[in-house]
């Protein structure tokens, strides 16, 4: 009987160092995980709110700066400098920062991870403020070595997020050439060439957007306006070229191409000098006067609009009566002409004489076609300057209205293949292309291709 008892007293005794041996281990694992916890959580080395920051105090290689947060949530310098600031970049800065978490940590010298000299970050909501200082990038430049506030502890960060936050004052400065986000926020644009003023353009509440008072004759088209401005609001800098410059001429903006004064609802006036392009046509340099003379480089295209004159902002078709206004017209062009007489009631009409009749498709057809290109002007330019004289008319058509009354239009040679328009013997400040006139497609075309038509019937 006594080694059944032994050995069940052995087994007792197994089972037992068994169940402490399972105890034993589970409370070790649970001390590693927690210990694994811990030094996670150490890791992480800050987490707050991103939009809760209202003041940044940056302290580069370049100088150093604060910016807070003004009252139309923009980040704008309050010291240091004076230049736009990158909104963009700021945010990606708090967003970055609000939960960064390192991939490891290092006791050591702080010399050898560049961390004696920082460059600083402090952003601060009110209440809390939390430090970076940001080293060297790690030789694999998997890393940036970072430490926060006073804590003399190194930590490893992926380069992503150290790389928004290893400040330079080129990353700083706004990538765009003026301080408004929304068209709205430009009220007035003047372009200058040669020091005229080649375009202005204003927007008040009651006009909208408009030119000066001597151009009310034209047709405008407030579209175009906001087409320019889209443009405007999103030129992307490629290069800041230099600060405060000695010497204009290497930019060649010390004789600019052109100039604009951009002026938004904050009434300020932002001045800009435009290069002629570079060497490498696709770009020009600009000088934006009102920060530190920031000479920055641009695409040439981005600023195609310092060519923009008045005319580019009017309507640039000019629409004589339509046929349905009309009881009829004459044509005198290229040593012919042809008297036209329209019933719209009957759509029987005739052409020298000969009867042709709206309701047959191709006559209709040709008909449009010939008084489209007589009657449609598309315009090649405008001048409120010049005065020309109308003589020697290149054509003259009379439009016999409805109402009884009789409208002349002329044209008139004006020189590098334009013609003058004039109305009832008055220049309208309009020129159009002598090339609608004759070739394909033209007045002279499709006369013919009408004069055709009757003639096959």
């Amino acid at each position: 009987m006594k080694k059944p008892l032994i050995a069940f007293t052995a087994l007792v005794i197994a089972a037992g160092s068994s169940v402490g041996a399972y105890y034993a281990v589970k409370d070790k694992k649970k001390t590693e995980d927690k210990k694994a916890e811990e030094a996670q959580d150490a890791l992480v080395l800050f987490d707050f709110d991103p939009k809760s920051i209202n003041k940044m105090e940056f302290s580069t290689h370049d100088g150093k700066y604060t910016a807070e947060l003004s009252d139309d949530e923009t980040w704008k310098l309050t010291s240091g400098s004076d230049f736009l600031l990158e909104q963009e970049y700021i945010n990606l800065i708090c967003e970055y920062a609000s939960e960064l978490t390192a991939s490891d940590s290092y006791e050591g010298d702080p010399a050898s991870y560049g961390l004696d000299d920082p460059q600083t970050v402090t952003l601060s909501n009110g209440t809390d403020s939390y430090t970076i200082n940001v080293g060297d990038l790690s030789p694999t430049k998997e890393f940036y070595y970072v430490s926060v506030g006073g804590n003399s502890k190194i930590y490893a960060v992926p380069a992503l997020s150290g790389s928004y936050l290893d400040l330079q004052r080129s990353a700083l400065i706004t990538k765009s050439i003026i301080p408004y986000i929304s068209t709205s926020d430009i009220k007035a644009v003047k372009l200058i060439k040669n020091g005229k003023v080649t375009c202005q353009l204003d927007f008040d509440e009651t006009n909208g957007w408009h030119l000066p008072p001597e151009y009310d004759q034209f047709s405008f088209d407030a579209s175009k306006v906001q087409s320019m401005l889209a443009v405007m609001t999103h030129i992307i800098v490629q290069d800041v070229l230099e600060e405060d410059p000695d010497d204009l001429s290497k930019y060649d903006l010390d004789e600019p191409y052109g100039e604009a004064v951009i002026t938004g609802s904050d009434g300020v006036d932002h001045r800009i000098l435009i290069s002629k392009p570079t060497q490498n046509k696709d770009y020009c340099n600009i000088l934006l006067c009102n920060y530190n003379n920031q000479v920055e480089l641009v695409y040439t295209s981005d600023m195609d609009f310092i060519d923009y004159t008045p005319f580019d902002f009017t309507s640039q078709t000019r629409y004589n009566p339509d046929f349905t206004t009309i009881k009829g017209f004459e044509l005198d062009f290229e040593g012919r002409k042809d008297s036209v007489t329209i019933d719209n009631e009957s759509k029987k009409c005739s052409f020298n004489g000969t009867e042709f009749n709206l309701n047959i498709d191709t006559q209709l057809s040709d008909f449009f076609n010939f008084y489209n290109a007589l009657s449609n002007l598309y315009l090649s330019n405008i001048d409120i300057e010049s005065k020309p004289e109308m003589k020697d008319p290149i054509l003259t058509a009379v439009y016999h209205l409805s109402d009884g009354t009789d409208m002349t239009y002329q044209l008139c040679d004006a020189g590098n293949d334009q013609c003058n328009i004039f109305i009832d013997g008055k220049f309208t400040g309009e020129l159009m292309d002598k090339s609608s006139l004759t070739g394909k497609n033209s007045l002279s075309y499709f006369r013919t291709e009408f004069i055709n038509s009757i003639n096959a019937e």
